[in-house]
């Protein structure tokens, strides 16, 4: 086990792709030049500390970027894990952050700025946390979990599964698509997070759909949690809805403690599947509405401001075909307040 510095002014591609085989640690000693390409990471297991630096990444770079070359290929990745922390900032390139098939990696105590694709990508990363963690002017994407993409991928064999989204903030730019997205991962968990800034098209999207599906057809995602959400966006806020939820019907997708500090004009929820549960909701306006394309959603409500009443349920303007008047006779509600 050793530990490599990258010089003041070294060139930190040429770092990464010349690494001593039993490097476990990499430091990032001053500052350096823009990083134009890709900084690909080895195919053991590494930690890399910024220091604090900051890190400028050229128009053409996906950032830290552990890549597969195929299923089978990945399948024998898997077991690796990277730890990126400690940067004062990664501003610039399409990623910060792109890793696929890892184990238990971490992105930590660093601020992202201005990617222009998505600032943190995961695809096929067993239980990878990202944790404390800003996202400032993101142009599409804030933080993706997702399944792998790759030739032989499939979404039930490539999966993001336990992955955690721990207190991270996405302060986002006006063209900003979705501030936080998992697809086709099972048990995944956010906490304490924030999307605010200009509006995006979604703060939050879940999905777990594929091919031509009207909605979520992946067997093998079971639950989603989410615990504390605050949504802010002043004069701005989605402009599609704040959570688009498309879960299996056998999905559990629970929603506590989100707080939605606007009036709406778009639905704060939209709905397509899955086995929704609200959770301590405190603030609830006429305007907030959850708006379903089925017309016999599943939703339970518990503990929540008495504002979040079956009034606040409508079938969305754009329903999956079939789907023509709102029965909601499994919209449950278990002890609101006043």
């Amino acid at each position: 086990m050793s530990t490599y510095t990258i010089p003041r002014g070294g060139n930190v591609e040429k770092a990464f792709a010349t690494l001593p085989t039993d490097t476990t640690e990499v430091l990032f000693g001053g500052a350096h030049p823009v990083v134009r390409g890709d900084i690909v990471l080895p195919t053991w297991s590494l930690m890399i500390d910024g220091k604090m630096e900051r890190l400028d990444l050229g128009q053409n770079s996906n950032g830290f970027v552990a890549s597969v070359y195929g299923q089978a290929d990945a399948n024998v990745r898997i077991e690796r894990k990277f730890i990126i922390r400690n940067f004062s900032e990664i501003k610039g390139g399409k990623k910060a952050v792109d890793l696929s098939a890892t184990f238990m990696s971490r992105v930590e105590d660093v601020e992202l700025v201005g990617q222009a694709e998505t600032a943190i990508d995961l695809r096929f990363c067993l239980m990878a946390t990202v944790q404390n963690v800003k996202v400032t002017l993101n142009k599409q994407d804030g933080v993706r979990v997702r399944c792998g993409d790759w030739s032989g991928a499939g979404v039930s064999s490539s999966q993001s599964n336990s992955a955690t989204i721990d207190r991270v903030r996405i302060y986002n730019g006006p063209t900003s698509s979705k501030a936080f997205a998992v697809q086709h991962a099972n048990s995944c968990r956010m906490v304490q997070c924030v999307s605010e800034g200009y509006g995006p098209e979604y703060d939050l999207w879940l999905s777990a759909t594929s091919g031509d599906a009207p909605y979520a057809n992946n067997p093998v995602v079971k639950q989603f949690s989410l615990d504390g959400l605050h949504v802010e966006h002043g004069r701005y806020q989605a402009s599609k809805a704040s959570v688009w939820v498309d879960m299996p019907s056998m999905c559990a997708v629970n929603l506590k403690q989100v707080y939605w500090n606007y009036t709406p004009n778009k639905p704060v929820i939209l709905y397509s599947l899955g086995q929704l549960i609200l959770e301590q909701v405190g603030w609830w306006t006429a305007a907030h509405k959850i708006e379903s394309r089925i017309q016999s959603p599943r939703i339970t409500v518990r503990d929540c401001s008495g504002g979040l009443s079956l009034s606040s349920v409508k079938l969305a303007s754009d329903p999956i075909p079939g789907n023509t008047v709102l029965t909601p006779a499994y919209v449950i509600f278990q002890t609101t307040s006043k």
